[in-house]
């Protein structure tokens, strides 16, 4: 049964949810492993808020802490932040709270200090946790708490109320009487001499009598006729009497048949439901007994055996005679033979351990002795029983260590050897020994023992359980989306680089539960991928799980990427700061399609020279990527172009078509691989794309038609979970469930199922899949081979950036003396502004302004080196024109004379424009790319480049400084952010208790910026705007502000984030924290300070 708990200011309630329940206005419905509250997901340790309450749903996994004198509960950094770091302390059974932000609650109130007693329930957040004396129970890892518990005597501990009770559970199979049928033989057709037979001899009888009446007594003739007719009346009437009764035997025979069959199908019938009751009953009464192995306050003291796991056993055997040797064949008996094995299949059963036992768990996981310990020190056991661990890599620090079980002569009962065992059991004098083992033991004494090892055992054991967790565990139970199976998790952490590219991965698993692999090698399944689904199918996931995949197993010079994402950089940014990626591309960037066609032109211009010269140099090889890289130790990478939302991408650009249809048709020879994604196939994916895509995936799409277009059949149209897909290659299906790479998962230490569904596990450390692989990867630090390069808005630059896309080149460029440049601008702030940027790199020269007003300033008077002359219309600059010395001409319209001067110059740049004909009589030239930054003509050809304002050095105004304000520290980095100013502030909350913190921060801003402008009202120009969201709901949907809120700087204060979301148009965070802040393309989380 779940639990939610519901949070108010002053108190707290506990909700147990069964299927549906209905408290107050809310109403909890618990479906398919989820639970919904008035029909919105309530997910695990996030919460939820519904008006003036705060909801979290606790997990049950529990977990004993001794504790003695002061005990500190909070958390570290980078855990869940409902926990502050310092949350509450326990001194001397008296509670104080440490002025934690979401508060501490006892028995359902909110406390400052509480003096406790055995049996309180403490919570917070999702954390529950009772006071039993000097044991806390917490549904929790101790890993979480601030300060290690202290080792604790049995025999001095306080105890709560023990019920002294025993209970046993048989784990016999259940025993089923069941009749064989009675055989009847199958009805077979009477001969129809039967019919005939009588008839015909009456017949033949009269006839003869008759001849020899005629032959031998001629008186007797006239008797003819009448023996005739008395022969001819018998015979029909015996001909009719003969034909009723067979037919009558005949339909009396089939009826008996079928009735036979009918009945005893029946009474299989009958059977099968009883067996199906029978099963039922087992099934609750495991899942009865197992709620004494939870440790649960109505349990404890209990003694039971001991919880273990999970195996595929039998659990009936059916009693009946041996059938005789000419049954055997008979359709009934097989049928019973059928139903027999049906109903005996194997069944997921709980493995539980009996006091006295011995039992050897193939595994080498020794964290399942700690929920085996758990449970039974729960049961408070005598004082004379012992627990002797058998462990060679285990330390004497461990927590178990602090109970008096553990420990003997005030020594942990820790051994290596088979030696030291049973040196301690000579010398130990106790009522009963538990014994667990990592190794093999060849010792017989008289204890529990459990072996938890791989090796072979070989004293007598009771039982063998070779895998405590079930095979048939649903692995993408998706109340978020997909799974990440333990198998997967463990060979992905393993994963690391080979020799030579590998493009060999698996996708997901099988109804049978096996891996699927596809390779995109071309002589394989290759080399593209086309991958098709709705909005919520799990296509970016899978996606993400693909990349994922050939990232670990390759290094940047052996595989690269390109990321084009059409969702605002959300999917790609996550992959964007890995070595491998080689360029992306968004739908925020309007220049970076023409870009991103340029440079792949340059990059299979460049792969095609390097074939072209292998050929020359090795006649006998073919012009392929897989031949040049056996030959040259410095390899040519394979490079993946993964395009998300395909259909924006053609929409938006139908000019790139050529270029994908291009990679398409010779990208294979190249080694560049495309996966493209759309959510609609139909009219989008033309046929001379489809033909080069061999490989295709769909999950769940709309229609028919969509599957039957990508598939040629309609199955994904019927698929019902997210990340669930149809994979088509040459002919073939393959049909699975993805992994899901963005589950919370780590190396479980227990893991508990019953017929199964999980009921209990515990890990070590909890982390996502992509964040372990992340964090492995940039543990290594790498540096990135470019192929588009990166946005020049992005970077840090002390220099102009040139873009030279065609080159894959970004160069730095200032003015050199000597050098004649032309200047095109619109606006004199621009101006003005590059041109000071321009005098930071001319440090030793002297200027000159001419018709500078504004920065008369800088302007020198003697010994001449450089001029900056803004002309006026139809200005005559031949003067300047025919001096040797650099000049820089600046106009703000261009005249016909200037046409005279065309070749003199050495550069031609556009700062901004309007007036697209302008710029081309500027450039002479028609075709004017799509740029949102400078133009300069450079090599024959426009290019963009990028300027940092700056001020020179030598500057004489003074200029008031651009103040920074601190927002606050990150999660991850440690790292002070600032707000630079640049942008106004749209500050965010719906959690009304953080208004005073954001007053607060706003504070400390006016104290180093008193002229900054607050409001919340959007109508006033103002510098910060703070906005509670429940209140401005109708301006954050409006059109307009969505248009305008790129224009913002955002913060997001306190909780309810994951709830609005879909208000805030920016990249999610990827750390959890109290605050999150956009500024540009960033994202960065904090938590209070």
């Amino acid at each position: 049964m779940d639990k939610v708990v519901l949070f108010y200011d002053d108190r707290c309630e506990m909700i147990e949810i069964e299927t549906i329940q209905v408290f107050r206005n809310l109403k909890f419905v618990k479906m398919k492993g989820k639970i919904y509250v008035n029909q919105r997901c309530l997910q695990r340790n996030q919460g939820m808020i519904f008006g003036e309450y705060r909801i979290l749903w606790i997990k049950e996994d529990w977990h004993i802490i001794p504790i003695k004198h002061i005990f500190s509960f909070g958390r570290k950094l980078g855990l869940s932040t409902h926990v502050s770091v310092e949350h509450f302390r326990i001194e001397n059974k008296q509670l104080i709270d440490l002025s934690s932000t979401n508060g501490t609650y006892v028995n359902g109130k909110r406390v400052k200090e509480k003096v406790l007693q055995d049996g309180d329930w403490i919570q917070v957040a999702e954390y529950s946790m009772y006071l039993f004396g000097s044991i806390l129970m917490i549904n929790t890892r101790v890993k979480n708490a601030i300060q290690r518990c202290e080792s604790v005597p049995v025999e001095n501990r306080e105890v709560w109320t023990i019920q002294d009770e025993e209970y046993t559970f048989s784990q016999e199979n259940i025993s089923m009487s069941i009749q064989v049928p009675h055989c009847m033989p199958a009805p077979v057709k009477p001969k129809r001499i039967q019919i005939f037979g009588p008839s015909l001899s009456i017949l033949l009888s009269g006839g003869l009598l008759s001849i020899g009446y005629y032959l031998f007594q001629s008186e007797q003739k006239y008797q003819i006729p009448t023996l005739l007719l008395t022969n001819m009346s018998m015979f029909v009437a015996f001909l009719f009497y003969g034909a009723l009764n067979y037919r009558s035997q005949w339909k009396q025979l089939q009826k008996d048949y079928v009735e036979n069959d009918q009945n005893y199908l029946s009474y299989l019938t009958k059977m099968e439901s009883k067996v199906q009751k029978a099963r039922q009953d087992l099934k609750h009464q495991e899942e009865k007994y197992l709620q004494l192995c939870s440790c649960q306050k109505e349990t404890y003291g209990i003694r039971h055996p001991l919880y273990v796991g999970n195996t595929l056993q039998s659990w009936i055997t059916f009693d009946f005679p041996e059938p005789a040797y000419d049954q055997m064949n008979h359709h009934l008996y097989q049928c019973l033979q059928e139903k027999v094995d049906v109903y005996s299949q194997n069944m997921q059963r709980s493995v539980f351990l009996q006091k006295g036992q011995t039992i050897w768990i193939e595994s080498n996981d020794s964290m399942i002795g700690s929920s085996l310990f758990a449970q039974w020190v729960w049961q408070h056991p005598c004082q004379d029983e012992k627990w002797i661990w058998v462990d060679p890599h285990m330390k004497g620090d461990e927590r178990c260590f602090g109970f008096g079980y553990c420990q003997w002569q005030h020594q942990p009962l820790l051994v290596t050897s088979q030696e030291e065992l049973l040196d301690f059991i000579m010398e130990m004098k106790c009522s009963h020994l538990w014994i667990f083992s990592t190794i093999p033991l060849q010792i017989q004494v008289e204890a529990t023992v459990i072996f938890c090892t791989t090796q072979d055992i070989t004293v007598s054991i009771d039982q063998k359980i070779s895998n405590i967790t079930s095979k048939k565990i649903d692995l993408r139970p998706i109340a978020k989306g997909s799974p990440c199976s333990q198998s997967f998790w463990m060979s992905i952490k393993n994963a690391s680089p080979q020799t030579d590219c590998c493009l060999r991965i698996p996708i997901g698993l099988s109804d049978q539960g096996k891996e699927i692999w596809i390779d995109l090698d071309e002589k394989k399944q290759g080399p593209h991928i086309l991958v098709a689904g709705m909005t919520g199918s799990g296509k970016s996931e899978w996606i993400s799980m693909l990349l994922m995949q050939l990232i670990i197993r390759n290094t940047p010079e052996q595989l690269q990427y390109i990321l084009i994402d059409f969702k605002g950089g959300a999917f790609g940014q996550a992959f964007y700061q890995f070595a491998h990626c080689a360029g992306m591309v968004t739908n925020l960037e309007e220049s970076a399609v023409q870009r991103w066609i340029e440079s792949l032109r340059s990059e299979m211009r460049h792969r095609q020279c390097i074939l072209r010269d292998l050929i020359k140099l090795h006649p006998h090889q073919i012009a392929h990527i897989d031949a040049y890289n056996q030959i040259h130790k410095k390899k040519m990478s394979h490079v993946l172009i993964v395009m998300d939302e395909f259909a924006q991408f053609k929409m938006r650009y139908p000019e790139a078509m050529n270029e994908i249809k291009e990679i398409a048709r010779i990208g294979r020879s190249l080694g560049i691989h495309l996966v493209l994604a759309t959510q609609k196939p139909m009219g989008i994916v033309d046929e001379q794309i489809l033909s080069n895509f061999r490989l295709r995936i769909c999950l769940k799409v709309n229609s028919e038609s969509d599957s039957r277009e990508v598939l040629h059949n309609a199955q994904a149209a019927h698929l019902k979970q997210a990340g669930a897909f149809v994979g088509f290659v040459d002919d073939f299906y393959m049909k699975g469930q993805g992994f899901w790479i963005h589950e919370q998962k780590a190396d479980a230490y227990w893991i508990g199922y019953a017929d199964g569904k999980m009921i209990g596990q515990s890990h070590d450390k909890k982390e996502t899949t992509f964040q372990f692989l992340t964090n492995t990867l940039l543990a290594k630090p790498q540096n990135h081979h470019w192929i588009i390069q990166p946005d020049l808005k992005t970077q840090s630059l002390s220099d102009m950036m040139i873009d030279l896309p065609w080159k894959q080149q970004q160069i730095a460029w200032y003015p050199k003396p000597g050098e004649k440049i032309l200047l095109y601008y619109e606006q004199e702030k621009q101006r003005d502004e590059w041109l000071l940027a321009m005098m930071t790199h001319l440090k030793n020269e002297r200027i000159c302004m001419v018709h500078l007003p504004t920065l008369e300033s800088y302007s020198a008077n003697e010994e001449i080196s450089f001029f900056f002359i803004d002309a006026i219309d139809h200005m005559d600059i031949t003067e300047y024109m025919s001096n040797p010395i650099g000049m820089i001409i600046c106009i703000h319209s261009y005249w016909m004379t200037l046409d005279a001067f065309q070749s003199q110059w050495d550069y031609i740049l556009c700062l901004s424009w309007k007036n697209m004909d302008m710029v081309r009589s500027v450039f002479h030239t028609f075709q004017i790319p799509k740029a949102d930054q400078g133009l300069i003509w450079i090599d024959d050809r426009l290019a963009q480049f990028y300027y940092v304002k700056s001020k020179p050095p030598i500057k004489i105004k003074k200029v008031k400084k651009q103040t920074s304000l601190k927002v606050g520290r990150t999660v991850r980095l440690q790292k002070d952010i600032d707000w630079q100013h640049q942008h106004p502030l749209l500050i965010l909350y719906v959690q009304q208790s953080c208004f005073a913190y954001i007053q607060q921060l706003i504070q400390k801003w006016l104290l180093i910026d008193p002229l900054l402008q607050v409001s919340n009202d959007f109508n006033i120009e103002a510098d910060i705007y703070v906005c509670d969201v429940f209140d401005c709901m109708p301006i954050l949907t409006d059109a307009s502000y969505i248009q305008k809120q790129y224009d913002f700087d955002l913060m997001w204060v306190g909780l309810g984030y994951r709830e609005y979301s879909y208000l805030i148009h920016r990249i999610s965070p990827e750390e959890a924290g109290d605050i999150y802040f956009w500024q540009d393309r960033y994202v960065w989380s904090f938590q209070y300070e």
